[in-house]
C-alpha cells in the first residue's frame, strides 16, 4: 500500500494517481478500515472522473 500512496503523491493529477486511489480503497476495505475506505473511494470518484470519447 505504501507504493500506491507514494505514486499518488508523486503524480497527483495523473491517471496513475486515480488508479492508486482505487487500489488503496480496495486494500483498505479488505483490511476492514471502513472510514478510510470510504474516504479513498470518494477521492477516486470525485477528483478523477472518467471522460468519454466522442
Amino acid at each position: 500500500m505504501i507504493l500506491f500512496t507514494r505514486s499518488a503523491r508523486s503524480f497527483p493529477d495523473s491517471y496513475v494517481a486515480a488508479q492508486c486511489h482505487q487500489h488503496r480503497s480496495l486494500i483498505l476495505k479488505t483490511l476492514g478500515k471502513e472510514q478510510e475506505f470510504t474516504q479513498e473511494a470518494q477521492r477516486a470518484r470525485e477528483y478523477f472522473f472518467k471522460m468519454e470519447d466522442k
